[in-house]
Parts: C-alpha cells; sequence; structure tokens
C-alpha cells in the first residue's frame, strides 16, 4: 500500500487501472484517455465530466477500488502495530481534528467505495413511482404516478447521495448557523411519510376542483380558501414543492 491512492480522482485510478490490466506496455496518458472514451463512450476532454460520464467512470474503477480495499484488509495492522503507528505520522483535518494518517487512509477508502457503490445505485434508477388513494363518493381508488429520471437528475441525486451531510447542512442551515433541527425534523418526517401526504394533497386537489366545477355550473362567485387535510392536522399542503422541501 505505498500509493496515495487515496488521494486520486476517479479519472487517476481509471489510469492506474488499465496500466494494470496492461503491464508491460508502455502506455501515455493520451492513448489511456482515447481507449476509456472509446471503451466506455465517454467524454474526457473537458474540465468536468458531466453526471451520465462520471458514473459510467465510477462504475469502471470499481473493480480496482474493490481490489485495493482487500489488500488494505490483508495488510492491516496487529495491535503492537497500530500503537507503533500511532507514533508516526498525524494528520490535522478541516475542522482541526488531529488523526493518524494510517486512519484518514482507511476513512478515505470507505469514502471512495461508499461513492462508488452509490453511483452504481444511480446508474440503475429509472423511474420515481407512488400510488395516490383517493375516495369517490366513499369508494376508495387509486392511481400511480410515475416520474422517469433524466441525467440531470441523476446528477443531482449523485451529488447529493455522495454527500449527504453537506446537503443537510445546506439546506436546513439555521440564520445564526447550525442546524435548523425543526425544518430537518419535518423533512424527514415528510420523507419518510411521503405516500400519505402526496395522497392528502392529491385529494385537496380533487376536492376543490370539483367545488370550482360545482360553481361555476351555479354561476358562483368561487373563492378558495386554505383547508385542512386530516383529522387533527394542522399544517397544509399548499403543493408537492413545498410539501418535500420541509418549508412548511
Amino acid at each position: 500500500m505505498q500509493q496515495d491512492f487515496f488521494k486520486k480522482s476517479t479519472v487517476e485510478l481509471a489510469h492506474d487501472f488499465v496500466r494494470k490490466e496492461n503491464k508491460g506496455t508502455n502506455l501515455t496518458k493520451e492513448q489511456i484517455n482515447a481507449y476509456l472514451e472509446k471503451k466506455l463512450d465517454i467524454d474526457l476532454d473537458v474540465d468536468e465530466l458531466d453526471g451520465t460520464d462520471q458514473i459510467t467512470l465510477n462504475a469502471f474503477v470499481k473493480p480496482h477500488l474493490n481490489e485495493l480495499n482487500e489488500q488494505q484488509n490483508k495488510y492491516r495492522y496487529t495491535e503492537k502495530e497500530k500503537t507503533n503507528q500511532s507514533q508516526g505520522e498525524m494528520l490535522t483535518l478541516e475542522n482541526g481534528s488531529i488523526i493518524p494518517k494510517s486512519k484518514y487512509e482507511e476513512l478515505v477508502l470507505q469514502d471512495n467505495k461508499f461513492k462508488s457503490n452509490i453511483a452504481e445505485s444511480v446508474s440503475s434508477a429509472t423511474s420515481f413511482q407512488t400510488e395516490l388513494v383517493y375516495e369517490v363518493e366513499g369508494e376508495k381508488k387509486s392511481t400511480t404516478f410515475n416520474y422517469y429520471y433524466g441525467d440531470n437528475d441523476k446528477h443531482s441525486m449523485l451529488s447529493a447521495a455522495s454527500n449527504l451531510e453537506k446537503v443537510i447542512m445546506q439546506r436546513f442551515k439555521a440564520e445564526g448557523g447550525g442546524l435548523d433541527h425543526k425544518k430537518y425534523s419535518q423533512f424527514v418526517d415528510q420523507a419518510l411519510n411521503f405516500n400519505k401526504y402526496m395522497s392528502l394533497a392529491y385529494n385537496q386537489g380533487r376536492s376543490q376542483q370539483l367545488e370550482e366545477k360545482i360553481a361555476s355550473d351555479n354561476n358562483e362567485v368561487y373563492k378558495r380558501s386554505p383547508k385542512s387535510i386530516g383529522q387533527n392536522q394542522k399544517t397544509e399542503v399548499q403543493s408537492i414543492l413545498d410539501l418535500v422541501s420541509g418549508t412548511n
């Protein structure tokens, strides 16, 4: 484990992987880039890869990362060696914490593997589907809502899932700094009960549409007023975007 692979980018890891698989061949950076672009159908001649190309490249280097992880486990230190190592090189993190370099390398390797697994999962995601339950004259019915992910959706999904802590702190930052616990707690509740809130919002929309039609048929002036959408519930769903963003 002599190389600082944990500091390398996905492109650099892909280069290492290609060289490893072609030992004895003196390949240039340009040759490897050309090979990767042709094999993976991606564009490396850019400052930053787009979401789809990044996912494809992450999936390509995953076997290499898994092998590096196995090597890391194979050469774990004994308890005595760990004690000696603790007296060795230390690193200071951005938050001021000081940890052994070996521990930092292990954490970064775990993070790389986590991101690789996330990328593979996002790559296989095709759509979001939820069932909405509503009533017609006392009879329960249901309809299915489908949303198919585009490249921008997958790029956003990959970015957020790869650094969840950063997303939470940015999205739910309190005015004085730190975490806005109320908005964060509401968001978690709404995410866990998403189908229920979606059905309530759908039912409210159907009721308002029906009242508007009845008023129109009777030549009445219809005025929309906020309504409760569930017994013992004070929160109103103004829109699905408000519902999932935690702004209520």
